[in-house]
């Protein structure tokens, strides 16, 4: 997913060359009071969370989560309901308690013991994503993250059922920003280009 927000802020440096773009990629939220970043992409199940007095808050994207794999692993273990999926590795986000396996299970009605699932945890989505791509497991993933991926066939769905959360897009910024001319050139830009085509 960074490699995307990565790849598409190359683009913008070509359109805007009189602004620098710095791309940092971090699980940790960073304090934007700081004045280490200007402008953050963060996602969340809920934008209630994430609101303050001292931020704006855009919702940018809101997408469906779905089991995916790679359609070589998928026709190898014969991944065809949902209750196959028990016999798959499953890359899990560390902490996350929304978006998760469990859930899902639980909202198709495949009953399941949890000290079973096959559960990978791992610190960050990009690393899940790389360990899917290579073949290793599936994950839960949102179109922002993987849409390029399934539209290339290096990615299937393996269900029409989504989680029952959805994952949103957030642009965050400081209200006062003394950058936030620049800040809005970006965040208009990004809701243009990159959300619009689930880069």
């Amino acid at each position: 997913m960074l490699y995307g927000w990565c790849h598409g802020c190359m683009s913008f440096s070509v359109q805007y060359p009189q602004i620098n773009v710095n791309v940092q990629g971090s699980n940790h939220v960073e304090d934007l009071r700081e004045g280490k970043v200007d402008l953050a992409v963060r996602f969340s199940t809920t934008t209630e969370k994430l609101k303050s007095p001292l931020l704006n808050v855009d919702v940018v994207g809101d997408d469906a989560c779905y089991p995916v794999c790679t359609p070589t692993l998928q026709s190898r273990l014969s991944i065809h309901h949902p209750e196959h999926l028990l016999k798959v590795r499953l890359l899990s986000l560390e902490g996350e308690s929304v978006v998760n396996w469990e859930s899902w299970f639980e909202h198709v009605g495949v009953s399941f013991t949890p000290k079973k699932l096959q559960k990978t945890l791992v610190t960050s989505s990009d690393l899940s994503l790389s360990a899917v791509l290579a073949g290793h497991g599936a994950m839960l993933a949102s179109d922002i993250m993987v849409g390029s991926y399934l539209r290339s066939g290096q990615l299937v769905k393996l269900s029409d059922i989504p989680h029952p959360a959805r994952w949103k897009s957030h642009l965050v910024s400081l209200k006062n920003s003394p950058k936030q001319k620049r800040i809005q050139i970006f965040s208009n830009w990004i809701k243009e280009h990159l959300v619009n085509e689930a880069i």
